[in-house]
């Protein structure tokens, strides 16, 4: 009789820490963190024409769209005329500012101070980019 207490016993503990178990994993049970909302960074760049020495026309752009050309994102903000276009185009005029082949000039496009790699037609500012555009002479 004693033994058949003892096993009531054993199975009734038995059963207490079965049930503790799981109501203490049910409840202790790490819940997945709400994914958090994506933060939408704004695309801000700078785009400084040189028309002459002081005539220097600055232009904040907020929010652009990545995939903005550099030479579109001129164009939203100054009068530019170009000879083809897209990845082909080449400035000709900013502003009524004409680059004079008589004189061999030509408008240079710098990606934050220094001569692009790449056509206006093709480069994809990042965000923080300044976009600038100058005469030069070859």
């Amino acid at each position: 009789m004693q033994n058949k207490s003892q096993i009531l016993i054993v199975l009734t503990i038995l059963l207490l820490v079965v049930f503790g178990v799981f109501f203490w994993t049910g409840k202790t049970q790490v819940q997945p963190s709400p994914t958090p909302v994506a933060t939408q960074t704004q695309n801000k760049a700078t785009v400084e024409i040189i028309l002459s020495g002081d005539n220097v026309k600055k232009f904040d752009i907020e929010d652009f769209t990545s995939g903005t050309t550099a030479l579109d994102m001129t164009k939203t903000v100054a009068q530019v005329k170009t000879q083809g276009e897209g990845e082909q185009a080449f400035v000709t005029s900013i502003e009524g500012r004409e680059a004079q082949a008589s004189k061999k000039e030509f408008w240079e496009f710098l990606v934050n101070d220094k001569q692009a790699e790449v056509g206006a037609g093709t480069y994809k500012p990042q965000s923080g980019d300044k976009i600038s555009w100058r005469i030069q002479t070859f």
